[in-house]
Parts: C-alpha cells; structure tokens; sequence
C-alpha cells in the first residue's frame, strides 16, 4: 500500500477559491482595459447580464470562469489583479 502525503501548503488553494471582494477586482480590470460593462461581456463572450450577476456577487464558474481568466491573462497586472492574494491592498513598499 502506498502512503500518500498531503501536498504542499502554499500549493492549498483553501476555500473560498475566489476572492471575496471579486466585484471590487472586475471593476478595476474593467477600468484598467478601459471598457465598458457590454464590452467586458462581449469579450468574455457571455450575456451582460452575467456579468452584472458577477458585480453583485454570484461567482463565474465553468467556462465564464476560464474565459475571465484568459481575459484577465491579455491585460498587463490583470491576473495579479483579477486573483492576486494582495489586489487591491496597498503597498508596503
């Protein structure tokens, strides 16, 4: 029998997998991509209506959730934005 050992802590993604303040991180990738909300949806290729779901709270899931992702990925700081464990807190710096 083989032991199987727990994976690494920074490895654990914990719960909840998305951040609690997403609705604050949209408007700032929307903002940072100089868009409107219509233009967020077109991009993602859903309904603007999701996307105003997403504002109010209700987390992307599935395929909305990658695509987000991937725009995300498109736009220079938009994955630390969209998913980073600092976004949106100042800086120490």
């Amino acid at each position: 029998m083989r032991h199987r050992s727990a994976p690494p802590s920074h490895l654990m993604l914990g719960w909840p997998f998305l951040p609690e303040d997403l609705p604050q991180r949209l408007e700032r990738l929307k903002q940072t991509m100089g868009l409107s909300w219509e233009g967020v949806a077109m991009c993602l290729g859903v309904n603007v209506r999701q996307v105003q779901r997403w504002r109010r709270g209700t987390e992307p899931c599935g395929g909305a959730l990658f695509a987000l992702i991937r725009l995300a990925n498109r736009v220079p700081g938009g994955l630390d934005l969209l998913l980073g464990d600092d976004a949106g807190r100042p800086s120490d710096r």
